[in-house]
């Protein structure tokens, strides 16, 4: 992801208008994402969702265990209704602080 798509998706988190499948999809993937980061404080939102791609915004701890852990869950999920295309991006809890961004390879 480029620096300005990942400055874009901060913004955008905090704009994403959910639908009702959008927030059971949210909850599974806060779900899974709370089971990787255990006693760890993580928060999840989406910053851009269609048909065929999805945008994830995290706020976990700087912990490159945690952001691999979490990372490898997302883009490897078979959640049934989580769009092939996902990017991933990664703030520390104070949401300052870049972390990591990630997405997934292009289907061909």
């Amino acid at each position: 992801m480029g620096a300005f798509e990942v400055l874009d998706a901060k913004k955008a988190a905090d704009n994403f208008s959910y639908t009702d499948s959008d927030k059971a999809l949210l909850a599974d993937i806060t779900a899974m994402v709370k089971a990787f980061a255990g006693d760890k404080p993580a928060e999840v939102y989406f910053f851009q969702k269609d048909d065929k791609s999805i945008g994830i915004f995290i706020v976990a701890p700087d912990d490159k265990a945690l952001v691999e852990k979490i990372s490898c869950g997302i883009l490897n999920s078979t959640l049934a209704d989580l769009p092939n295309a996902r990017k991933v991006v990664f703030y520390t809890n104070d949401h300052n602080n870049l972390v990591a961004a990630v997405k997934s390879k292009p289907v061909e």
